[in-house]
C-alpha cells in the first residue's frame, strides 16, 4: 500500500508536468495507463486536478486544518488500515476509524484507489499442479499443431453441460426509479438436460441430450457418445493406412473409466492428457457452452426436444471461421499458461 502511495504521487507529478505541454485529461489518463497499467488513477481524478491546476491551487498542499484530523492523517489511516487488511469496505473504514464513509469515499477515490471483485479460479492450485498445467499444455500445442497438419481429420474436443429449460436474463437496462425484474435461484429440483457435445474445427461431430433418469455414467459414455464416434468417423483413404482419431477431453470419471481406455485401444481412439482442474485450458468450456447458454437467455422450453432444437439451432449458426479462431484463443491460452508458470489464464 506505501508503494502505491509513492506512485500515485509520481504520477501527480506527471500530470502537472504534461499539463504545461498542452496534453489534454484524455491524452494525460492513456499515458498514465501505459506506464502505469496496475496503478493508474482514474480519469475523473485527472480532471479533477487539472481544474485546481487551473484555478492556481497547489494540488501537492495537504490541508491541515486546526481543530480537527488533517487530510494526510486521515489518508495516513486509510493506508495502514489497508495495508492490515486490504479487503475492507468502505463501511467497516468508516468504523474502524470512526471517520464518516463520505470521507473514507472521498479520500480513496483521491488517492486513486478503486475496488474491484475477487478473480474467480476453479481451484487454488498447487506447486505440482502448475508444472502439470505447464507440461499438458505444452503437449496440447503439439497436438493441435498436428491436428491441423491434418485438416482436423483425426481431433475431436468436447465435454458436457448443463442446460435449463427455463434462461432468466442476467441483466437488464432500467431507468433511475424503475426496478429491476426478479431472477429466481436454480435449485437442484430444476427442470435441466445434461447436453454432450465433442467438436472440432470441420463442426460438431456429436451432440447428445441424456436422457430423462439416465446416469452420466461409463456405460452411457461408451454406448452413446464413443462408439458414435467411431461409427461416424469418415473411411480411410484408399491405400492410405487408418489413422488414431485423438480425443480431448477433461478428467471426469466416465471420461477416463478403465472400460472407457479398453474401447480406446480397441477402436483406434486416444485419449489426449487435460491438467486437472482447467476449464480455462478446455475450449467447450472457456468458448461453447457460454457461448450457447448467452444466446438461450430469456427463452423457456416446455420440453428437452423443444431444448435439444433450440441448442442445435445455436450450433448450426457457429461457423467454420469462428471455431479456427476458438482454437487461435485456445493455443493463446496454452502459451500463456507456459509463461506464467501454469496459473489460470484470463
Amino acid at each position: 500500500v506505501y508503494i502505491f502511495f509513492i506512485m500515485y504521487e509520481h504520477q501527480k507529478h506527471l500530470v502537472v508536468y504534461w499539463h504545461s505541454k498542452n496534453k489534454n485529461a484524455t491524452d494525460i489518463h492513456r499515458k498514465l495507463c501505459k506506464y502505469f497499467p496496475y496503478e493508474k488513477i482514474s480519469y475523473s481524478t485527472i480532471t479533477d486536478w487539472i481544474r485546481k491546476i487551473n484555478r492556481g491551487e497547489d494540488i501537492f498542499e495537504r490541508k491541515t486544518g486546526s481543530g480537527r484530523i488533517s487530510d494526510l492523517q486521515i489518508d495516513q489511516r486509510i493506508l495502514n488500515a489497508l495495508n492490515e487488511m486490504p479487503f475492507h469496505s468502505i463501511r467497516t473504514l468508516s468504523n474502524q476509524l470512526k471517520i464518516p464513509k463520505t470521507t473514507v469515499f472521498n479520500h480513496m477515490r483521491s488517492m486513486g484507489f478503486i475496488i474491484k471483485h475477487l478473480r474467480f479460479v476453479p481451484h487454488t492450485l498447487n506447486d505440482s499442479q502448475k508444472v502439470q498445467r505447464v507440461n499438458y499444455s505444452k503437449h496440447l500445442l503439439d497436438i493441435i499443431k498436428q491436428a491441423r497438419h491434418q485438416s482436423w481429420a483425426f481431433f475431436l474436443t468436447g465435454d458436457e453441460s448443463w442446460f435449463y429449460f427455463i434462461n432468466d436474463f442476467e441483466q437488464q437496462w432500467l431507468q433511475p426509479n424503475e426496478k429491476p425484474s426478479t431472477k429466481p435461484k436454480t435449485i437442484i429440483s430444476t427442470p435441466k438436460r445434461m447436453l454432450t457435445v465433442f467438436w472440432s474445427p470441420l463442426g460438431f461431430r456429436i451432440v447428445e441430450m441424456l436422457p430423462k433418469g439416465q446416469r452420466f455414467n461409463s456405460e452411457y459414455f461408451l454406448s452413446s457418445i464413443l462408439q458414435k464416434i467411431v461409427d461416424t468417423q469418415p473411411p480411410p483413404v484408399l491405400n492410405q493406412p487408418k489413422r488414431n482419431v485423438v480425443i480431448h477431453m477433461d478428467n471426469a470419471t466416465p471420461h477416463r473409466s478403465l472400460a472407457a481406455r479398453d474401447f480406446a485401444k480397441k477402436n483406434r481412439l486416444n485419449f489426449c492428457p487435460h491438467p486437472a482442474f482447467s476449464p480455462d485450458l478446455a475450449p467447450s468450456d472457456f468458448y461453447l457452452f457460454g457461448k450457447v447458454k448467452h444466446l438461450l437467455q430469456g427463452k423457456e422450453f416446455e420440453s428437452e426436444e423443444e431444448l435439444f432444437e433450440a441448442i442445435i439451432e445455436i450450433l448450426n449458426g457457429i461457423s467454420k471461421e469462428e471455431l479456427l479462431s476458438v482454437i487461435d484463443e485456445w493455443e493463446r491460452r496454452l502459451n500463456a499458461c507456459i509463461s506464467n508458470g501454469g496459473n489460470y489464464v484470463d
